[in-house]
């Protein structure tokens, strides 16, 4: 049986990862706490959408700090990253893009994997910050889109955007 299609989510701590991860997947299976740094290890679950299937994985935040626990957190997310074949860049839409999201961004171009920005927290930003962010703003230069995954807005699209993505996605086989 062949390997499902790998999507990570990549970010900074408290960028809202882990709440992304649990709604896109339809149950909490990865810690959610407002103490950055929850996450060190990946989590993975299947993910079925539009009878499409992909293997999610959340994974550790990217620290400026230093320190072997958090070098080890930043490895294993970007060995999680080099299986996979899309990445979640998730910002959080509340402030701006700090110079550390700057370096994960060219580390997952670097690994040559394509990337869709997901700018989190949307929920209280007005849509004209977010629209021009969108547009003109973006740093990055790739597709994004706005979502926030705590009241669930957007899901929807970004995971339509996902199964566009991911051309190699299976599709479910039909039940006689």
């Amino acid at each position: 049986m062949s390997k499902r299609p790998l999507v990570v989510i990549a970010g900074l701590p408290n960028v809202g990862k882990s709440t992304l991860f649990n709604k896109l997947i339809g149950r909490r299976k990865a810690i959610v706490h407002r103490l950055a740094g929850m996450t060190r290890d990946s989590v993975r679950e299947k993910v079925i959408h539009e009878e499409r299937i992909f293997d999610l994985a959340d994974t550790g935040g990217f620290f400026e700090e230093e320190g072997e626990m958090i070098l080890l957190t930043r490895e294993k997310a970007m060995d999680v990253a080099r299986e996979a074949q899309l990445a979640l860049l998730v910002l959080d839409g509340r402030r701006e893009v700090l110079p550390l999201e700057r370096e994960l961004y060219r580390l997952l171009k670097k690994i040559g994997i394509p990337i869709l920005v997901v700018v989190n927290k949307t929920e209280n930003v007005p849509p004209e910050k977010i629209d021009s962010f969108l547009t003109e703003k973006n740093p990055f230069n790739e597709e994004a889109l706005a979502v926030s995954a705590e009241h669930s807005e957007g899901l929807y699209e970004l995971l339509d955007t996902i199964v566009e993505k991911v051309t190699s996605l299976k599709r479910l086989p039909h039940r006689t």
